[in-house]
């Protein structure tokens, strides 16, 4: 299975592709005006930036058509934080639309007793499914966030978390998956997440 980690500006690449060695795996960089991503690959968006400009690079590289290609021939992606915040309509962070592979608008985390943004270990729980562990737990550091009234019914796993208001923390769809937390700043945690996404993927 090849490994490619999408060069995103200001992205933690480099973190990411540290983490995948921890799992055991080779993960080699995918340059933006690559002509194409490689079918049998598994794509990983890192998610670190902002909306608008993940997005403006994304489109001035066509990279936004080559992951909607990806995806539409049930390519494997793992997306992080912002990007899988990028995989739906709209944020309210920014003024550009999404990939649209999903429907709903990403939200910014209500105001309350804990900080914005949320950063910290957090434990997950079980919405739907029970993919991650329930004692496991993960590094979070975002503002923005995906509601769990925008949950979609074909979402297979599903896990959420809190800060001042639940929020989808993890979701999979077929072989999409999403998390909203940083698998690769997670430990243990992160590093048993992904091997089990692999072992799925190979069965």
């Amino acid at each position: 299975m090849i490994f490619k980690v999408l060069n995103l500006p200001n992205a933690n690449v480099n973190s990411v592709l540290y983490w995948l060695k921890r799992c055991g795996f080779h993960g080699e960089i995918l340059d933006l005006d690559a002509s194409e991503i490689p079918i049998e690959s598994f794509l990983i968006i890192p998610g670190v930036g902002s909306f608008d400009f993940v997005m403006e690079n994304l489109i001035i590289n066509e990279m936004d058509k080559k992951i909607k290609d990806h995806l539409i021939n049930s390519g494997r992606v793992l997306s992080i934080c912002l990007g899988m915040q990028i995989l739906f309509e709209s944020s309210a962070e920014g003024r550009l639309e999404g990939l649209k592979i999903f429907k709903g608008k990403i939200k910014k985390l209500s105001s309350g007793d804990m900080n914005i943004p949320n950063i910290g270990w957090r434990n997950l729980k079980h919405f739907r499914g029970k993919s991650i562990p329930k004692d496991d737990r993960f590094y979070f550091m975002h503002s923005y966030c995906l509601s769990t009234k925008n949950l979609d019914d074909s979402f297979q796993d599903i896990s959420i978390s809190c800060s001042n208001e639940q929020f989808v923390a993890y979701f999979r769809y077929k072989n999409i998956y999403c998390v909203q937390f940083h698998p690769e700043k997670s430990g243990l945690s992160g590093i048993n997440f992904f091997k089990k996404i692999v072992r799925e993927n190979e069965s």
